[in-house]
């Protein structure tokens, strides 16, 4: 495995790029509901330490990611964009 199999999505905490399926901003209400219904099946993977929630990254597996990065920085990091 290299480094460009994996995507930091911040805190430490990375996802395997070959397992995302979509990357998406936090907002809406069909997003809180999507993370509240992963939350509930035990599916929910939160990655902001703390933070407030920026993006959510779903996976092939199921796993939802709650992240405190936005979903354009994660974009760039996965297109090999130089960290700000």
């Amino acid at each position: 495995m290299s480094l460009t199999d994996i995507l930091h999505v911040g805190h430490q905490s990375y996802v395997l790029t070959k397992e995302i399926e979509a990357i998406v901003e936090d907002e809406g209400s069909g997003i809180r509901k999507l993370r509240e219904q992963a939350a509930e099946a035990g599916r929910l993977v939160d990655v902001r330490h703390g933070h407030g929630g920026k993006c959510v990254v779903l996976t092939r597996g199921g796993a939802v990611y709650w992240a405190a990065v936005s979903a354009k920085t994660l974009v760039e990091r996965l297109q090999g964009s130089p960290p700000h």
